[in-house]
């Protein structure tokens, strides 16, 4: 690991951090003869590292994966039971794990988790909150929570309906029923099911794709850049667009594909949804701007047999 790596992170000494290519940030889970379980150390770290992830001018996407073919089998068993005995630790992981969810959420570089082995708990949280998720077939994904008889409150109850729909993420959340990678991907829960010795190569290929993407740059992010000259720029906190788009219909009457081909991908912000944003023309179409024009208004009370016409649906 390069000594600017090494400098940016050395607040978080239990995750291990490298650069497999240029502007991608690797962020590694291991914990030897545990199958990288989260220790508290760990947990507090994962929550934290994501602001300054999302600071780091050298990187532009993120992987994130645990060692030796295993994300990570959840909580430690000790911190379990530290939690269970000692409330202000119940309380300090608690607020972790919030911070765990929102951080991932607001971070600015867009996340690509490598997910195999057994994925469970904490590990599980960010694996799915990532912008793009990558599993193997024997991937062993379970949340774990309600075993432990709590619910499954952190990121669970936040993304699950959203990814596999309410009735799936009730049954596998409620009963802890495990999915396999495969499974995962049939109903949406993750992003694509790759085989073993496919998954780093794949993973390492869409980050780069999203660190080098055509308008990748420092600020690169889920945030979506829109000074593209062919894109309208948003401004945030209004709901206007500002800067007319420049006519974007070449001679030959095809759309610039610089724009058009090559989609805007941005960040919503939901657990990260992407968006695409194409330029739009700058004239409003007749059909849209077309309005019916207001009735006026009666001084007189409608009579009974009007009222009844009405809730009949006749004039």
């Amino acid at each position: 690991m390069s000594p600017a790596v090494l400098d940016r992170y050395a607040a978080f000494p239990s995750l291990e951090f490298d650069r497999p290519a240029d502007r991608i940030l690797r962020i590694t889970l291991r914990t030897p003869g545990k199958l990288n379980a989260v220790g508290a150390a760990m947990h507090g770290e994962l929550a934290a590292v994501w602001p300054a992830v999302s600071a780091d001018p050298d990187t532009r996407a993120v992987l994130v994966r645990g060692a030796d073919g295993v994300f990570s089998a959840g909580g430690d068993l000790d911190l379990v039971a530290e939690i269970a005995s000692d409330f202000d630790t119940r309380i300090r992981v608690f607020n972790e794990a919030r911070d765990l969810v929102y951080n991932i959420v607001n971070c600015a570089k867009p996340i690509v988790s490598e997910i195999s082995g057994p994925c469970v708990g904490a590990g599980l949280a960010v694996a799915l909150l990532a912008d793009i998720s990558i599993a193997t077939p024997s991937a062993r994904i379970i949340d774990g929570h309600t075993r432990l008889g709590v619910a499954a409150g952190d990121h669970a109850v936040i993304i699950w309906p959203l990814l596999c729909g309410l009735a799936k993420a009730k049954y596998h959340l409620l009963l802890c029923e495990p999915l396999d990678g495969a499974e995962a991907e049939r109903i949406g829960l993750v992003s694509l099911c790759v085989a073993e010795d496919e998954l780093e190569a794949k993973a390492l290929e869409v980050a780069q794709r999203l660190a080098h993407g055509r308008l990748a740059g420092p600020e690169l992010a889920r945030d979506t850049r829109l000074d593209d000259p062919g894109v309208r720029r948003v401004v945030p906190g209004e709901d206007r667009l500002q800067e007319p788009v420049p006519d974007l219909v070449g001679k030959d009457g095809a759309r610039d594909g610089s724009v058009f081909g090559d989609s805007v991908v941005g960040h919503c912000g939901s657990s990260r949804l992407h968006r695409v944003v194409p330029a739009m023309s700058a004239r409003v179409p007749r059909s849209l701007a077309r309005r019916d024009p207001p009735r006026e208004a009666s001084s007189r009370p409608p009579t009974p047999a009007a009222s009844r016409r009405r809730l009949r649906g006749r004039p």
